[in-house]
């Protein structure tokens, strides 16, 4: 109740998100809500990578992190025009990227490693993230992201 005793009515954000307000949901995205657990390598063009980083999730839905993730990568992609990767069952099941944050999500390319995420920005810039399951245990993943950043090292050793 607001001051004169009258009910205010309850609605949600997405009721709310008109106008101008419903353009806002489109990239750029604005700041995380949960910080991504993210390492890139150097965007350096001489030394080529099999993988440019390393993303762990924080839940088994990753659908749910997306957004995060897409707003971390928007210095290095510019805004991001699709993502490719080989989906969990709880990701397509659960919430998804709608069709109006201009984002186009497939699955994997017949060619793709099953945890690997490729995504392209508007630009033409392509990243690809090796993904590790979100209850890899912390000296794993730490590991994995050192050597992608040290080492230029593809996907590490599946060891859990």
């Amino acid at each position: 109740m607001n001051v004169s005793g009258a009910r205010r009515p309850i609605t949600n954000h997405y009721d709310m998100a008109t106008g101008d307000d419903a353009r806002r949901k489109r990239q750029p995205f604005g700041d995380p809500t949960r910080t991504p657990r993210l390492t890139l390598s150097s965007p350096a063009e001489s030394d080529p990578r099999e993988v440019d980083g390393v993303w762990w999730p924080w839940t088994g839905n990753l659908t749910a992190e997306v957004h995060d993730l897409i707003a971390a990568l928007t210095y290095r992609l510019g805004p991001t025009a699709w993502i490719r990767f080989d989906w969990n069952q709880l990701s397509l099941d659960q919430r998804r990227v709608d069709a109006s944050d201009d984002v186009h999500v497939t699955g994997p390319a017949s060619d793709q490693p099953a945890d690997v995420m490729e995504l392209a920005g508007t630009n033409g810039q392509r990243m690809s993230l090796l993904v590790l399951s979100h209850d890899t245990p912390a000296d794993v993943a730490n590991a994995a992201m050192r050597r992608v950043v040290v080492g230029g090292a593809a996907a590490p050793e599946p060891s859990r």
